[in-house]
């Protein structure tokens, strides 16, 4: 009986030593809501840089056109 008693409280003190470092990485986990903040910030930055890439892409395309109506027209 004894020994099944100490052996059940050894068993408790390791189930509640998790709990413990768990609280201290919560602690040392960022402030959420700056965080959240700061990955908006950044999906914005990417989006608008998507659309500078569409535009740039959409001028190239036409310049390439452009390009290839000359190489064309010098051909005939």
């Amino acid at each position: 009986g004894h020994a099944d008693i100490s052996m059940f409280s050894k068993s408790l003190g390791r189930a509640q030593k998790p709990t413990l470092s768990t609280n201290k990485m919560a602690s040392l986990l960022p402030d959420t809501q700056g965080l959240c903040r700061r990955l908006e910030e950044k999906i914005d930055s990417l989006a608008r840089m998507g659309d500078n890439l569409v535009k740039e892409n959409k001028e190239m395309a036409q310049l390439i056109n452009l390009q290839g109506e000359k190489i064309g027209a010098v051909k005939q």
